[in-house]
C-alpha cells in the first residue's frame, strides 16, 4: 500500500533585492562607532545600576543577554582564542551565581570575584562589538533568542543551565 503524500509547503514570498551586491556589502561593514558604543554602553550601564542595586533583576537580564551574544560571537570565531573563552565563562558563572544567590538568600550582592569576571566579560564584549560586522552580530542574536526559545520549550543539551530573570 503507497504512502500518502506529504501535503506541498504553502508558497512563501520572499524579498526581492533589486541591488543584491549592496546588500552584501552592507552585511559585511564592520558596525559603526555609535553602534559599538550603543550596545556595548547598555551592557556597562547595567553592570553599574545592578552594582548600586538598582533594578537587579532587569539590568541582570541585560548582562545575561550580553554575554550570551558574547558567547556566540566568540563561537563565530570573534574574540574566540582560550582566554577570551574563559572570560565568557567566567562572566556566565558569576551570572548563574548570582542568579542561585538571589533564589536562596533573596539577595543580588555581588563578591569581588563576580564584579571582576563580569567587568572583564562586558570589555571584551565591546572588543568584539567593534570587530564584527553587521552580519555576523545579526547572526549571533538570532541565535541566541533561536537557542532560548529551545530552552523553554525543553530543548536543551546535557549540562546546559538555563537562568530565567526573577524578580
Amino acid at each position: 500500500m503507497p504512502k500518502p503524500k506529504k501535503p506541498r509547503k504553502r508558497y512563501k514570498a520572499r524579498p526581492v533585492y533589486a541591488n543584491a551586491s549592496e546588500l552584501a556589502m552592507n552585511s559585511v561593514t564592520k558596525l559603526s562607532a555609535d553602534e559599538v558604543e550603543q550596545g556595548a554602553a547598555a551592557a556597562e550601564h547595567s553592570f553599574d545600576q545592578f552594582a548600586d542595586g538598582v533594578e537587579p533583576a532587569f539590568h541582570w537580564a541585560v548582562m545575561a543577554e550580553a554575554m550570551n551574544v558574547a558567547e556566540q560571537l566568540a563561537a563565530e570565531r570573534i574574540c574566540s582564542d582560550e582566554a577570551s573563552r574563559q572570560t565568557i565563562a567566567d562572566a556566565q558563572k558569576a551570572l548563574a551565581r548570582l542568579h542561585q544567590q538571589h533564589k536562596v538568600l533573596g539577595s543580588w550582592a555581588m563578591w569581588d570575584d563576580d564584579r571582576k569576571a563580569l567587568a572583564a566579560g562586558i570589555d571584551l564584549h565591546r572588543l568584539q562589538l567593534t570587530l564584527c560586522d553587521y552580519a555576523e552580530y545579526r547572526r549571533a542574536i538570532e541565535t541566541v533568542i533561536r537557542r532560548m526559545k529551545a530552552a523553554r520549550a525543553g530543548n536543551v543539551s546535557k549540562g546546559t543551565t538555563i537562568l530565567e530573570a526573577c524578580n
